[in-house]
């Protein structure tokens, strides 16, 4: 079974553990590489729509520097995956298993 493609409430480390347990959910047998594709598209969409409230976040001291940018780097990961995901259920973007073992290695860093 999938999890809630709503990532947007949720932290860095709690979207990546949705995302891993949406990929796993897949090569398990449980869910479809249909549905994988469509939860990725809600996912995508629940982190990106213009319905969320964004929070101007103060200017970061220069010790939090380090910090932003693994956010940062977080954030690509997650955006990456996600769009890989959501055209896996088209035969030119059709992901292998192993490829699938490598996002969820992309994601665990």
């Amino acid at each position: 079974m999938l999890p809630t493609p709503q990532l947007a409430d949720r932290d860095i480390i709690e979207q990546k553990a949705f995302i891993i347990q949406a990929i796993q959910a897949h090569l398990s047998g449980a869910a479809s590489i249909d549905a994988l594709a469509g939860w990725a598209l809600k996912a995508f969409h629940s982190l990106y729509s213009d319905d969320q409230d964004v929070i101007e976040q103060p200017e970061e001291a220069d010790d939090d520097v380090d910090t932003a940018e693994e956010q940062d780097a977080d954030e690509t990961v997650i955006e990456s995956v996600l769009d890989l995901l959501m055209f896996a259920d088209t035969p030119e973007f059709a992901l292998s298993p192993a490829q699938l073992a490598g996002a969820i290695t992309d994601l665990q860093r």
